[in-house]
């Protein structure tokens, strides 16, 4: 199966804004330590003023998962035109860009929530986006990995070493010798 680099960028981009705003940012958030996460400010982007309704709460959730997906295309073409050299590093990246990008531009246009970001809510959207970028490049080398006809991900690790892949239950499909099994119903013609 060929790679395709837009698919596999959009599903590590959507994995990373979900995996990392679950297991680090709502933690945060439960601990006190920030009053705001990145899809909070993707409700404010969206919606400008939200009034903190239910349906502004998915709205924010969706815009996350939407620029998520597009972030996660940019750093797939950003791996696919410079190499897999580096590739978490390059992660990071992305991920502390778009943390100054989307907070300075929500800075000068004057945003709701925006303003006056406290020091902690600054940390622990500056940490969530660097993880994102990190957890994003890795599993977009997963996908590379797994679905390349090279098969290989991040700088020559081999899919054995990344997903272990079970053989399969179907006894029809089982190598039982090295001569090659056919199934019953089907007849070989040579």
């Amino acid at each position: 199966m060929k790679r395709d680099h837009v698919i596999f960028g959009g599903i590590a981009g959507v994995l990373g804004g979900i995996l990392v705003p679950l297991f680090a940012g709502l933690p945060a958030k439960l601990l006190g330590l920030t009053d705001r996460l990145f899809y909070d400010f993707a409700m404010a982007l969206i919606l400008y003023n939200p009034q903190k309704e239910i349906i502004d709460y998915m709205v924010g959730i969706l815009a996350h998962v939407t620029n998520s997906a597009i972030l996660g295309v940019i750093l797939s073409g950003v791996i696919y035109f410079t190499s897999a050299k580096y590739q978490l590093f390059k992660g990071f990246g992305m991920g502390i860009t778009v943390w100054l990008v989307f907070t300075v531009m929500g800075t000068l246009f004057r945003m709701p929530l925006f303003t006056n970001i406290p020091p902690n809510a600054a940390l622990v959207t500056y940490f969530t986006s660097a993880l994102w970028g990190v957890t994003s490049a890795y599993i977009l080398a997963v996908l590379n990995a797994r679905f390349s006809e090279e098969k290989e991900g991040l700088k020559g690790i081999k899919v054995k070493n990344l997903i272990k892949i079970e053989a399969t239950s179907n006894p029809a499909l089982k190598p039982t010798s090295r001569k090659r099994q056919y199934p019953k119903k089907l007849k070989r013609f040579s």
